[in-house]
């Protein structure tokens, strides 16, 4: 059975890095390990969603590249 692999492009990473900045989370974390961001990733029949949440204050920010 073949694995799933999800991947950002750098134009993605760039606006995830400027989000996380502009909302004042970057330097706050929820446990011992960091955990902050969460990636959800959903393939659809068209293409895939992604999706960052921030676990600190509760934003979402669609990073989704509707190119499909």
């Amino acid at each position: 059975m073949k694995g799933m692999n999800f991947v950002l492009s750098e134009e993605q990473v760039e606006k995830i890095k400027e989000w996380d900045k502009k909302n004042g989370c970057e330097d706050v974390y929820t446990d011992a390990v960091g955990t902050r961001l969460t990636y959800s990733f959903t393939p659809t029949s068209l293409g895939c969603v992604e999706t960052i949440y921030c676990e600190v204050c509760k934003e979402k920010l669609d990073v989704t590249e509707y190119d499909w």
